[in-house]
């Protein structure tokens, strides 16, 4: 990896800056971070004006933004087109955001843009912010309050919309989520917006639902920030009526207490080849000291007998004499 690259800039009135620092990893791509900060709001930018017009920028294969704290909203067409944006980063202090306003195209046609985190400062999402990005998720936390016409139209990677909050009058779900084919999954907090989904989504009689409408409490548990398929629990059938499909067969468990009894078993075992065998040992040890014994004995009835015939021999002879 080289040593990191660096450009710089100010925006025209002076109260919006800018710097990009990259690397070129071993495959001759450039990875970046661009930082916007200032103060106040971000200021509009030009097609090609400041990191718009970067050489470096657009030469690059990944971009991650990072909007600082003390920004206030993000400006119009800020980032539109921008397809090598990877991730973009509200940055908090305190933990608190201060980003509130996202304007119309911001993020419009950021096809690498596959997530974004709308932190707890976001609270007006305009016209076509983030249309044709390739968001694969929405979580709208219940900070958010309006969501303007195609704000998240013809992402073509989304599938799951999670809406905590209580959208004002005029939001309307198939304007904002339009072209949008793979969304199949909504989960909504406010009841006039749950009420119109089921009823958009509601499926004709005898067929099954193709999207799944479901009514969850703002605070759910649940983070759809960056996608992940979401796994029910404790539920047979889901809101369209289909069953759930059967549970995978469980691996066999390893019973403790059945492994316990066989080593107590094989234990016990042992025990009775020991106690046998020292038994047997012992029996065969008796035995030999028996036969010895006998043996002792014999010699010494056998050394009696020769010491009698001997002195029965020189007792015949002092009588010849």
């Amino acid at each position: 990896v080289t040593p990191s690259n660096f450009s710089e800039g100010v925006l025209k009135k002076g109260y919006t800056r800018w710097e990009y620092k990259y690397t070129t990893n071993q495959d001759g791509e450039k990875i970046g971070t661009l930082r916007i900060y200032g103060s106040g709001d971000m200021e509009d930018i030009a097609a090609d004006e400041a990191w718009k017009g970067s050489k470096e920028i657009k030469e690059s294969h990944s971009v991650t933004v990072r909007i600082s704290s003390d920004m206030w909203s993000i400006s119009a067409k800020a980032f539109e087109g921008m397809t090598n944006i990877k991730e973009v980063v509200l940055e908090k202090t305190a933990n608190v955001s201060r980003v509130a306003t996202i304007y119309d195209g911001a993020f419009k046609g950021c096809t690498g843009l596959t997530s974004f985190d709308m932190g707890n400062s976001v609270t007006d999402i305009r016209a076509g912010a983030f249309e044709g990005s390739g968001l694969e998720s929405v979580d709208l936390p219940d900070c958010v309050k309006e969501i303007g016409e195609r704000a998240f139209a013809d992402c073509k990677e989304l599938k799951v919309a999670v809406i905590r909050s209580s959208v004002k009058d005029g939001f309307a779900a198939d304007n904002a989520f339009g072209g949008c084919g793979k969304l199949n999954q909504y989960y909504v907090s406010d009841d006039a917006i749950f009420a119109t989904l089921s009823a958009k989504y509601a499926p004709a009689e005898g067929e099954t639902a193709t999207v799944k409408v479901e009514q969850k409490p703002s605070n759910w548990s649940e983070n759809f920030t960056v996608y992940h398929e979401l796994v029910e629990k404790d539920e047979s059938t889901d809101n369209s009526g289909e069953a759930a499909p059967a549970p995978a067969p469980e691996a066999p468990k390893n019973d403790g207490k059945k492994g316990s009894k066989i080593a107590l078993i094989i234990m016990g075992v042992l025990v009775v080849g020991i106690i046998v065998a020292i038994v047997l040992f012992k029996r065969y040890d008796k035995k030999t000291s028996g036969n010895n014994t006998t043996v002792v004995k014999n010699k010494d009835g056998q050394n009696a007998k020769n010491a009698k015939n001997v002195k029965n021999a020189k007792n015949g002879k002092k009588g010849k004499k």
